[in-house]
């Protein structure tokens, strides 16, 4: 009987081994063999694998495509802080994985018994813009959070801020903050408002089955929950909020009453108060859950000023 427990054990302990070491040597090879981006330190990509997955789905030329790479500088302010806020607020806090996020995705993935939430931060989007398909898996997600901590590592947050306002898909065909601003708005980049931010930002989440004016439950309720999160972090006043929420406000006026992007409302962190109707909203409908704080740095080089020159990368 002991002899027979002892075999057990003994077996347990190598299988657990085994276990361990597969997985470290398959931890291994992807860290060597998955990309960091250094690619992408002076260079902005001719196109993503997103770019092309999509013109190879439409069946379109690769010409046909609409993407304009700009300098950071060349993006409104007002755009980076409510894409920051919208998509991945702890964004100059982690190193490119958001364990809360992924932890809240699982949990809530878990209780849905589907997989619904994807707790993916700005980096892992930008990862999976860059090099990977949009086809959801398991797979994808492992390479994906990979990939994103190397980036981390070997980009600052400047350049991955930029990178990814320039790949982010706006709409069909349409990509990056530039080439949106002018196709929705014929307007460079630069020069979009707060209530034109956010239209912009609203979209991320399903860019090609929405605009910035469809009227849309989709698109007005991530739009007001934007707005709202605006104010409730200082960026902008409540006379501002509700004159923009019920659409009052006229577009040249929008900037009148917003505060300087850094730093946020005189705060490097500020909560963001709790929504008692994101439980009854699908994915499509809600910003991204892992948001709770706002954290900008507090120096404007950080965002809005280009050390070296206007010209964005070739």
């Amino acid at each position: 009987m002991h002899r027979v427990l002892l075999r057990i054990i003994k077996r347990s302990i190598i299988g657990f081994l085994v276990v361990i070491l597969a997985a470290a040597v398959i931890l291994g090879s992807a860290w060597l063999l998955l990309p960091d981006g250094s690619e992408f330190k002076t260079e902005n990509p001719q196109l993503t694998a997103m770019m092309r997955d999509y013109a190879a789905q439409k069946k379109l030329k690769q010409s046909e495509i609409r993407y304009q790479p700009v300098a950071l500088s060349q993006i409104s302010k007002h755009l980076i802080h409510t894409i920051i806020l919208s998509e991945d607020a702890r964004f100059y806090t982690h190193p490119g994985i958001d364990l809360e996020a992924l932890k809240f995705a699982m949990e809530t993935n878990f209780q849905r018994r589907e997989y619904a939430l994807g707790g993916s931060t700005i980096t892992q989007q930008l990862a999976k813009n860059l090099y990977l398909k949009s086809r959801k898996s398991l797979f994808r997600k492992f390479a994906e959070i990979i990939i994103a901590y190397k980036m981390d590592r070997t980009l600052s947050k400047r350049r991955i801020l930029e990178l990814y306002l320039n790949i982010a898909e706006f709409g069909p065909a349409l990509f990056g903050a530039e080439a949106a601003s002018r196709y929705y708005f014929g307007i460079p980049a630069a020069a979009l408002n707060v209530d034109q931010a956010t239209r912009l930002a609203a979209l991320l989440p399903s860019p090609r089955k929405h605009s910035p004016h469809d009227g849309t439950k989709f698109t007005e309720t991530r739009r007001k929950r934007l707005l709202r999160w605006l104010m409730q972090t200082g960026y902008i006043d409540t006379l501002t909020y509700y004159q923009l929420k019920s659409g009052e406000a006229h577009p040249a006026a929008a900037d009148s009453s917003v505060a300087e992007i850094n730093p946020a409302a005189d705060s490097l962190s500020q909560e963001i108060s709790a929504d008692s109707s994101l439980g009854s909203l699908s994915e499509e409908e809600i910003v991204p859950l892992s948001v709770d704080k706002l954290l900008i740095p507090d120096n404007h080089d950080s965002l809005s000023e280009d050390p070296a020159s206007t010209d964005p990368p070739k």
